[in-house]
């Protein structure tokens, strides 16, 4: 069974000692309601995370997709750094905000 732990905010305490069942971080992106005198494509862009273990990417994947409703979302895989740190390394879907410009 996959472990769901939902975080605010996210933390760099997303790890597993076991090398063949990476922690992995799923954002998902939804647009602000608000303010409502702006269109919806110039408002801001709200962040969900999640934090899964003890799955594979594909059951990542299949759990965002059954969890996404009318979100995007985006998945990355916790990598621990040569420094004993953790880096998060960008696996699957998209960022919205990142690519969110307003003209």
């Amino acid at each position: 069974m996959i472990a769901v732990r939902i975080i605010d905010p996210p933390m760099d305490d997303l790890r597993s000692d076991d090398p063949n069942s990476p922690a992995y971080e799923v954002t998902f992106w939804s647009r602000l309601s608000e303010p409502t005198d702006l269109p919806a494509h110039e408002r801001g862009w709200l962040a969900s995370v999640v934090q899964l273990a003890e799955a594979d990417v594909k059951q990542v994947i299949q759990w965002a997709e059954e969890n996404v409703g009318d979100r995007t979302y985006q998945i990355k895989v916790a990598v621990a750094s040569r420094d004993d740190g953790l880096n998060l390394v960008w696996l699957y879907g998209t960022n919205p905000a990142a690519d969110d410009t307003i003209q």
